[in-house]
């Protein structure tokens, strides 16, 4: 059984990783339930998604980058976009993503893109449309 202190330290990674009262909520059942699984879950994705810079070789654009090629390649359910999200939070542009879904495309065929790349650019799309307020011109 994980003490208090190793529970508060799970939640409070989580909170600063994924700043998403929903994806917070998902884990709450988990957390009282099987808090060992909970604990052990959160530290190891610390240690392959570290919060800050200093605990990673890659950047936190790369990491987002690499984990929606995964996502997409295993054509993942539901649609792979909170990584497509991230991504361009953390500087990718949509045409980063789009070739990250392109490799998947090669890898996998035209179904990692219908099944889940499509919606991870979509995505991808809509944030980077956000962050500059406005309409997103697209590619020519």
């Amino acid at each position: 059984m994980p003490t208090r202190e190793q529970l508060d330290e799970a939640w409070a990674y989580a909170r600063e990783y994924y700043r998403d009262a929903d994806v917070e909520d998902s884990f709450r059942l988990l957390a009282d339930y099987a808090p060992d699984v909970f604990v052990g879950y959160m530290s190891m994705r610390r240690g392959a998604f570290p919060i800050d810079e200093h605990g990673s070789r890659l950047s936190p654009r790369l990491h987002e980058l690499l984990i929606l090629a995964i996502e997409v390649s295993a054509l993942m359910s539901p649609p792979p976009t909170y990584h497509a999200i991230k991504a361009i939070d953390a500087g990718a542009t949509p045409e980063e993503v789009a070739e990250v879904v392109a490799l998947c495309i090669v890898l996998r065929g035209m179904i990692s893109y219908q099944q889940s790349g499509r919606f991870a650019l979509e995505a991808a799309h809509r944030r980077a449309t956000e962050r500059v307020g406005g309409e997103q011109q697209l590619p020519d």
